[in-house]
C-alpha cells in the first residue's frame, strides 16, 4: 500500500492537539527527554480522496509498505525523531498508536536489558503490550 504525508493544517486541530498530548504523557511515562515531532500520512481511503478534494494534490513523495492492513503509525529516525500517525483514523486508535509509537523510541534510546530488544517483531509487542498498559487518563500531565 502506498502512503503519502498530509500537510499538518489539513488535520483538525482537536486531532493534533491530541496527538501532541498523548505522545509527550507518553515520552513523560517513559522518561524520553527529546519531543519527538509528530507528522501525518494517508493512504487511497474515502478519507484521503476527500483531503485532496478539499486541499488539492500536495503530498510529497511517500513510502511502499508490502504488509496485510492499515498502517496506523511509524517513527522514523532520520537525524530527528519522527513520528507519523496516520491523518484519517479514529481519534481512539490514533491515541494508542501515538503511545505505541513512543514506546518504539524507548526501546531504541535505551538499550538496556528491558529494552534491548533486536527482533521486529518481539519489539511490536512490547510496544503493543505498553499502548495496552497506557493510563490514559493521565494525558493532562
Amino acid at each position: 500500500m502506498n502512503y503519502f504525508e498530509v500537510d499538518p493544517a489539513a488535520v483538525d486541530d482537536e486531532r493534533r492537539r491530541v496527538a501532541e498530548r498523548t505522545l509527550a504523557s507518553a515520552c513523560h511515562d517513559l522518561g524520553i527527554g527529546l519531543r519527538p515531532a509528530v507528522r501525518w500520512f494517508s493512504e487511497e481511503d474515502d478519507w484521503d480522496r476527500e483531503y485532496v478534494a478539499r486541499w488539492g494534490s500536495h503530498f510529497s513523495d511517500g513510502w511502499t509498505i508490502d504488509e496485510p492492513g492499515v498502517l496506523e503509525g511509524r517513527t522514523t529516525f532520520d537525524g530527528d525523531t519522527i513520528v507519523w500517525l496516520r491523518a484519517g483514523a479514529a481519534l481512539s486508535e490514533m491515541r494508542i498508536t501515538a503511545v505505541h509509537e513512543a514506546a518504539h523510541i524507548a526501546i531504541r534510546a535505551e538499550p538496556g536489558p528491558a529494552w534491548s530488544v533486536p527482533d521486529w517483531r518481539r519489539q511490536e509487542h512490547m510496544a503493543e503490550a505498553y499502548a495496552a498498559a497506557f493510563d490514559y487518563r493521565e494525558e493532562g500531565r
